[in-house]
């Protein structure tokens, strides 16, 4: 899955490349890494627990970026009322690798900018006593970067990430903060 990934933002990048007006010199790139709280939505088998991860950014437009990125999110463990017996569940592990498209003002000479998220992702689902799941989902959100430095930013973000699994869903809410380097600087 990690592979076809790597592989479809390649083509992608690439194809976007070829059929716009910019040149490879133009694409802007950084790399970071986040952290923050998930809250797992109408679900009475999880807790509230950590999400990191990291990610690579390509501004292929003035609007528009592509942003591989794995993600880890623990499922925080919970005791659970049945029949009057309180009973420990375990917590799970979501390892997500996915592709957002990235929506926004992203070549501004200004110091911070807000912009919009949505991504499709491969996720694997584990949780101690059962079997694993592999998965498909997809997010919304939205961000803030302030920008101090050309080549340093601090990202701040939401998203809605839902896991499709049979029989309905897995949602949940992140809120993240993290870091990006911009390799030869944004261009103030």
């Amino acid at each position: 899955m990690k592979n076809r990934l790597v592989l479809s933002s390649a083509i992608l990048l690439f194809l976007l490349l070829s059929f716009t007006s910019l040149s490879w010199a133009e694409v802007k790139f950084s790399a970071g890494g986040f952290g923050g709280i998930n809250f797992p939505l109408v679900q009475e088998d999880s807790d509230i627990a950590g999400v990191a991860g990291f990610k690579a950014r390509a501004t292929v437009m003035p609007f528009l970026g592509l942003e591989p990125n794995f993600t880890y999110i623990r499922q925080g463990g919970i005791t659970l009322d049945v029949s009057g017996t309180d009973m420990d569940r375990e917590g799970g592990n979501i390892y997500a690798y996915g592709m957002d498209l990235v929506f926004g003002s992203l070549d501004k000479v200004e110091k911070f900018y807000w912009y919009f998220i949505c991504g499709l992702y491969g996720n694997s689902l584990d949780r101690l006593g059962r079997e694993d799941l592999n998965k498909f989902g997809f997010n919304l959100g939205v961000g803030l970067e302030i920008l101090p430095e050309e080549t340093f930013g601090i990202d701040f973000r939401t998203k809605v990430q839902i896991i499709t699994i049979e029989g309905g869903s897995r949602k949940n809410i992140q809120l993240t903060g993290g870091v990006n380097y911009y390799f030869g600087g944004f261009g103030f």
